[in-house]
């Protein structure tokens, strides 16, 4: 159940702010930890100077900006007032929210909703948030949309090709590594004095759009857009498509009106409060891809295929990936004995994979169909065709094959943020609904788990029925609903 913030309830602006510092303080100890492990010096001891610093004068530098720019009435009642002055009537947009002793329950005007999006960096973030935005379009209250994001962005040419206004906010990206002190570069120090600029741009886009409420869907753009929405007490919701939580939604969280998580399993890693509202929605999928058909795909690509045996579809992304193409190259004539096989191999592995295709015997080669790229209608196509799916385990993939109900054989990406793919992985495997080969990735190995479905047609249906039982092919409207609800100041579960 979601619990919304009520006067003395403990989860008011004050609560917030302290759940904010509170993970601030654990990042800085968990730095300190790794520091101290280690052999210390004079060098060492400069940089773990920086790390403590730099981050608290931004923070502080940032805080004063965003309380300038929010207006002195909300620093005066913190706590017991809402910032009606900055909010109400201020020459931006129409009063929206109602005085009572919160800012986060939304007026809702004639059925029309306005609803804020945020989020970006990859496809794997911006797709959740258009997925939304066209569902509540499809829907039958009026909507008005807002997309925070970046600068000659992914997010913003989606939000162009979809005609949703855009507004673009300074962003900060955060270079992790292993060792805290390599952290402390002049790119970092750089991208982290932008978020208090980003907070505040986001800050003044909101006051003027006055939204219902704000979803974000993860990426960097997602930090100052929140931290905003939490600033001015709108209902925040936050979307985390994979198990674990990334960086931006690992700050969020703690401030969310609702946490949107695709998987059980990501609710026992969430902060005690995010946990308790924690609604699992699912992670959205096109919808092309659950309108594939297998017979469009053996026309454009397997009019050599042979109609007796199992296709296999391989692909790294769009761009392909190079540890997947060499371990299908090195196995390839042998899983054509078996079976057809469509391969998109990227741009840079392709000629690679085509020399070995001119040596197969003639009668392999018409069963082997391999590519650089395939477009959206193509992939969907091949998915329906597909018995077994040989792919990498992000999350919108893991999302297409669940909801599809595929057998899968897993590469993670091991450099993945977290081991997040490797994580995915695991627990597909663990609930028998994919193979994964996991560390060392060889032909052989990669060869042996094909084989082993090719030749075992039970054991393909188990997965597939496995990977069905996991999959939301509604995530789309379940998000959808918890943004409506979360815009009606309801509780959600």
């Amino acid at each position: 159940m979601v619990e919304h913030s009520h006067p003395g309830s403990g989860f008011g602006p004050n609560h917030r702010c302290t759940d904010l510092l509170q993970e601030v303080l654990d990042f800085l100890e968990r730095q300190i930890r790794l520091i101290f492990n280690c052999r210390c010096n004079w060098t060492t001891i400069g940089k773990l100077l920086v790390l403590i610093f730099v981050p608290t004068i931004v923070a502080v530098a940032g805080l004063v900006m965003i309380l300038l720019t929010v207006g002195p009435g909300w620093v005066a009642g913190i706590g017991e007032l809402v910032p009606v002055a900055a909010l109400l009537e201020d020459g931006n947009g129409p009063a929206r929210w109602q005085t009572r002793g919160r800012c986060d329950s939304p007026i809702m005007e004639g059925g029309l909703v306005r609803v804020a999006i945020a989020g970006g960096g990859t496809g794997g973030h911006v797709f959740p948030a258009l997925c939304v935005a066209r569902e509540l379009r499809a829907g039958a209250d009026l909507v008005q949309l807002l997309w925070f994001g970046q600068t000659d962005s992914l997010e913003q040419r989606t939000a162009a090709d979809d005609d949703i206004p855009f507004t673009a906010v300074a962003v900060g990206k955060l270079r992790r590594a292993r060792n805290p002190l390599r952290m402390v570069t002049r790119a970092n120090a750089t991208d982290m004095a932008r978020v208090p600029a980003g907070v505040v741009q986001a800050v003044r886009g909101l006051r003027a759009f006055a939204p219902d409420v704000v979803l974000t869907t993860g990426g960097y753009v997602a930090v100052p857009v929140g931290v905003a929405a939490g600033v001015l007490r709108i209902p925040l919701v936050v979307h985390e498509q994979t198990v674990g939580l990334g960086l931006a939604n690992r700050l969020l969280a703690r401030i969310a009106t609702a946490v949107a998580v695709t998987s059980e399993a990501t609710v026992p890693v969430l902060p005690t409060r995010a946990a308790a509202r924690a609604v699992v929605t699912g992670n959205p999928v096109r919808e092309s891809v659950l309108a594939g058909a297998g017979s469009a795909a053996l026309d454009r690509f397997g009019p050599g295929f042979d109609p007796g045996l199992p296709t296999v579809l391989v692909t790294g992304g769009a761009q392909g990936a190079h540890q997947i193409n060499t371990a299908i190259g090195e196995v390839v004539e042998s899983l054509l004995v078996q079976a057809n096989v469509i391969h998109q191999a990227g741009a840079t592995g392709l000629a690679e994979l085509q020399h070995r295709a001119t040596a197969l015997p003639s009668e392999l080669a018409r069963r082997y169909f391999v590519t650089d790229f395939i477009d959206g209608e193509g992939m969907a196509d091949a998915l329906a065709l597909a018995e077994i799916v040989v792919c990498r385990a992000g999350a919108g993939t893991i999302a297409e094959l669940t909801a599809l109900g595929k057998p899968a054989v897993l590469i993670p990406l091991s450099s993945s943020a977290g081991g997040e793919q490797a994580r995915a992985a695991r627990l597909l495997a663990e609930a028998g609904a994919a193979i994964t080969v996991p560390d060392t990735v060889t032909g052989e190995r990669v060869g042996a788990a094909i084989a082993e479905l090719l030749s075992d047609p039970d054991a393909r249906a188990r997965l597939g029925n496995a990977a069905r039982g996991l999959g939301r092919p509604d995530a789309g409207q379940r998000l959808t609903g918890l943004v409506r609800t979360a815009a009606g100041d309801e509780s959600v579960r």
